[in-house]
């Protein structure tokens, strides 16, 4: 059984379920180049826009594969097609031996969160479908982990990112 395509109307109404977003929204989007986070990246661009805001589209190269490089940049050029900002956020450090796609997944939320805060996003949405639940129980587990180690670093972080975006206005 195959679920129906969220529609804009089903986005908007679910933003503003989870709350605190702006009047002239800055969202960011990770994007692989799937149909599900390009999907997203889509509507997510509108809705921001129909609210004055601004969207940023973020694609990860892991640099694993001798044509990651290249699918970022398809990407980037079907998102400039559509009027979308596009940053392509790259995994330069030394690659473990073993345990490849627990380091990669980090180092994308890194990456997507360093970029976020470098720009005063407080907003990042990932795309995720049916396939996709057991990382996501997977992510939920690490970040209930994590954050109970962190919860003074991510208030502090929070509040500097706060801070930043009443400065900007």
């Amino acid at each position: 059984m195959s679920a129906a395509p969220l529609t804009l109307g089903e986005l908007g109404a679910a933003l503003a379920a989870i709350g605190g977003f702006d009047a002239r929204p800055f969202i960011a989007v990770a994007v692989s180049g799937g149909p599900d986070s390009l999907a997203l990246t889509i509507l997510a661009d509108r809705w921001a826009r129909e609210r004055g805001g601004r969207l940023a589209a973020l694609t990860v190269d892991h640099q694993l594969r001798s044509e990651s490089a290249e699918e970022a940049r398809l990407v980037g050029g079907w998102l400039a097609a559509r009027g979308i900002a596009h940053h392509v956020l790259v995994w330069t450090n030394t690659k473990p031996a073993t345990g490849i796609q627990k380091a990669a997944r980090a180092a994308r939320y890194h990456l997507l969160a360093e970029w976020c805060r470098a720009q005063g996003c407080l907003h990042l949405l990932t795309a995720h479908h049916r396939e996709d639940q057991a990382e996501t129980s997977l992510i939920r587990r690490q970040w209930h982990r994590w954050v109970g180690r962190h919860v003074r670093g991510a208030r502090d972080a929070w509040n500097t990112a706060r801070e930043a975006v009443a400065r900007r206005g």
